[in-house]
């Protein structure tokens, strides 16, 4: 009796599925506390961005008839991430939160539970994606992978992945271990 013929179709099996990262220590946050601390966040930058366009564009200082050009939606964007910056600094540097973020309970940290460095958070985590939203057409596409990437196994969007950081609750018991200051 001879054997059935295997189909070089049929999809693979696997017996044990992908277990999930290690959490060192902390639990990461949710997506919905995600989305709720973007979404307040969202909003302080809404007003802030609305206030700028408005006093710059709307009153006729740069603004040509016919519409917003490209290098204003560009001073609009490094003019809102300054600001937004400016706004949540003291948050980033002293816990790795934004007022967002301090509303729903949730802080940034290393893969290893560390405070960040503000550079990292400025340069990697905010600055590198508000610039690549910036290039047309493709722009859209990296902040829309920037999103999505939410829903991998570890909750971590492209700005995590490029800064290094995973977000997690705060609980009295998980504290980001602050590396020593050089000097001291």
């Amino acid at each position: 009796m001879s054997e059935a013929p295997v189909n070089p179709y049929t999809p693979p099996t696997v017996s044990d599925p992908m277990p999930e990262l290690p959490v060192t220590g902390a639990q990461l946050a949710t997506r919905g506390q995600r989305f709720g601390g973007a979404v307040i966040d969202g909003l302080i930058n809404l007003v802030v961005v609305f206030g700028l366009y408005f006093l710059l564009f709307q009153q006729n200082i740069f603004a040509p008839k016919g519409g917003q050009q490209w290098w204003q939606t560009a001073v609009l964007s490094v003019l809102g991430l300054g600001i937004f910056i400016g706004i949540n600094f003291k948050f980033l540097r002293d816990q790795g939160q934004t007022i967002g973020k301090k509303a729903v309970g949730t802080r940034i940290v290393t893969m290893d539970d560390r405070n960040p460095s503000l550079g990292d958070l400025i340069v990697k985590r905010y600055g590198a994606f508000t610039l690549a939203g910036l290039i047309p057409v493709i722009g859209g596409f990296i902040g829309l992978a920037n999103s999505l990437a939410i829903f991998g196994r570890d909750k971590r969007c492209l700005h995590d992945y490029l800064a290094g950081t995973k977000v997690v609750v705060c609980t009295p018991e998980v504290t980001p271990v602050t590396p020593p200051v050089a000097g001291a």
